[in-house]
Parts: structure tokens; sequence; C-alpha cells
């Protein structure tokens, strides 16, 4: 538990745990050590505590660490450096040649999109021009940026392209029954079901708490969620509980104990990004090719247009605040807007 002294300089939080190096902080009050002290026990309990004075910059995690440390970054780019952390961890500068970060673009290439690459190594380097300027980091170039034209022109980052890709019935039955022939995450699933509903991201879905849910009013509450603008930062969001979504949730929540609704949805999945993993794996096994996750809320969209909503009604369940973002979707299948019925989902039996 954070101790909290009084000294000739102000307040000092002193926190001794098991597992943890001793951590002090002095503050000019005493509100302001106690605050921090909470914070740091409760971030040492989600197993997320970084000590900046124990990172050796000559590691390239520890690089993305104390980036990570000194500044506010939202939800994505925070994933995104902590995944890349564990990847490079152990990893000296002397070994992160650019024949390194080649080879590591080629892997993730496999799963992930070129726009999504190409991120990856702007925050590297993002983080390495930091460390150099504030930090003191001594290398004479940051290989993330020299690198960056060879990746270009390799095809391995680029900017996001448009994408239509859309699921089809017969796609995502053979999807449902890998699933029930393997007996593996199976909450997967339901996630397939909720994203291609409503259009929920994976990352809400992942995050998403039986506490946000209202069932009586049929709504979710989602944290923070990712709109045209950014973030809405600080606050919630409100979208509307399709019938779907619903009676996938409340399946899930008549199997749980009564103590159990006081978590995330879908506990048994650790980390968010295993759910495009997962997915992509299973679209191999099954011989799908060109499919991600995230088409799941392009077929969303489009469904929803195609039972006959407007697009006010849309942006409302998508949260897109610039209707010229929807425009793509109102034309994919016109012959279906006229006494089409209002099912909004790819069918499956």
């Amino acid at each position: 538990m954070a101790t909290i002294t009084k000294s000739s300089t102000g307040y000092k939080v002193d926190i001794r745990k098991s597992g943890f190096s001793r951590y002090s902080k002095t503050f000019s009050t005493k509100t302001e050590a106690k605050n921090h002290g909470i914070w740091v026990e409760a971030e040492m309990a989600r197993g997320t505590w970084v000590d900046k004075k124990e990172l050796k910059l000559e590691m390239v995690s520890n690089v993305l660490l104390t980036f990570l440390a000194d500044n506010e970054c939202d939800t994505t780019k925070t994933h995104t450096l902590k995944r890349m952390a564990r990847e490079f961890e152990g990893l000296s500068f002397n070994e992160l040649t650019a024949e390194y970060i080649l080879n590591y673009c080629r892997a993730r290439r496999e799963t992930v999109s070129q726009n999504t690459v190409g991120k990856e190594i702007s925050f590297l380097g993002q983080c390495i021009d930091y460390c150099r300027v504030i930090k003191g980091l001594n290398l004479t170039e940051n290989i993330a940026k020299v690198v960056k034209p060879f990746l270009s022109k390799e095809k391995l980052i680029g900017s996001s392209v448009r994408r239509d890709r859309r699921p089809t019935p017969e796609e995502i039955q053979l999807i449902f029954t890998e699933i029930d022939r393997s007996a593996r995450n199976d909450y997967l699933r339901d996630m397939i079901l909720i994203a291609m509903d409503g259009g929920m991201r994976q990352g809400e879905i992942h995050a998403m708490k039986w506490s946000e849910i209202d069932f009586q009013n049929n709504t979710i509450s989602i944290w923070e969620r990712k709109d045209n603008r950014g973030r809405t930062k600080g606050r919630y969001t409100v979208i509307p509980m399709l019938k779907q979504t619903a009676k996938v949730l409340a399946a899930r929540r008549d199997k749980l104990q009564p103590e159990e609704l006081d978590s995330r949805v879908f506990p048994e999945c650790e980390y968010s990004r295993s759910i495009s993993d997962k997915f992509a794996r299973l679209c191999k096994k099954v011989g799908i090719e060109g499919l991600r996750f995230h088409d799941l809320r392009h077929e969303a969209i489009s469904s929803l247009f195609e039972s006959g909503l407007q697009i006010h009604e849309v942006a409302q369940i998508s949260s897109h605040h610039d209707w010229k973002q929807l425009e793509r979707y109102t034309n994919l299948k016109p012959e279906s807007l006229g006494g089409y019925e209002n099912n909004n989902m790819v069918k499956v039996h």
C-alpha cells in the first residue's frame, strides 16, 4: 500500500509492492501524492505499470515504453506501442537494422494492411525521435525513417485503400462451421454477429462491459468511440442496440452469475488485436481470401442502407459525423432498396 510522508520539499508517496522495485515521487500537495499512489498501484495490479527510471534506452522496447510513459496517447496508439514493445523485447538498437524492419513488415503484412504497418513504423520513428531529442538517446540516425522510402517502394507500407469487400452468406457459414468444429474461441461467433449487426469495431466489442449495456432502452454506451473527427475523448457515445446484438448479448448474460456481470462482456478474449488475428486464421483455414474482421463493419453499414434506413439514421448507429463518408454505402445494391425486408445483416442458417 502507498505511504504518504511529508518532507521539506512536499509530500512523498512511497510504494513497496512484491514483484516491483520500490517507487517514490514527491508532490506539492498531499492530495496529489495520494491520487498518484492510487493510480500507480492500480497500474501495477493491471500489469501495465512502467517505471521510467528503470528503462534503459539502448533497448528498442524501452524507447517505446518511455514514450508511452511520458505522453498521452489514444487507445489504439497505446495498444500498438505496447504490442510492438513485446515484439521488440530484448532487441537492442544495434540489432534494429533495415533488414530487421523489412522482415518485421513482411511478417505483419500477412495479417494487417499496408496502412497499419505504415502507422507502426511511423510510431516507431516518432518514439525514436522523442528519445533522441528529449532523453538523450545516442543514435546518429533514425533507422525507422531511413528505411520508410524502401518499405513504400516494396509496397509493405502505404496509405489506406478504400475497401468494398463484403462477406457472402456462404463465407460466414464456413467460418461458423469451423468455429463449431474446432470448439475453440466460440466467443468469436458472437463477436462476428455483433460486428455484422451494428458495425461495432473489434476494439469496441472487446472493451464492452455489461454496465454499458442498457437492455431496457436498447442502447450501448461506447467509451471514447472513434469517429471521423478522431475520438470522443473522455465521454461515452450512446448508440442503438439492434435486434441481433441484443439477442446475442442477452443469451450470454443469461448464462452468467450476478457477480460475473461486473466485467467485460468477453473476458475470455484478453487482447483486442487477437480478434482480427483469429479471424484471419479462420478465413485462411477455410479458404476465404481477402476478408478482414473490419470488413464486417462495412457489411453492417451496407446492409443497414439496404434495409431502407436513411443516412442520418445509419449515422446514429455508425457514429459517422461526416455524412459524406457514408455516401459510398448508399448505392451498393440499389435493387434491394425497394421492398427489402428490414433485416440488417447477412442471413446465416
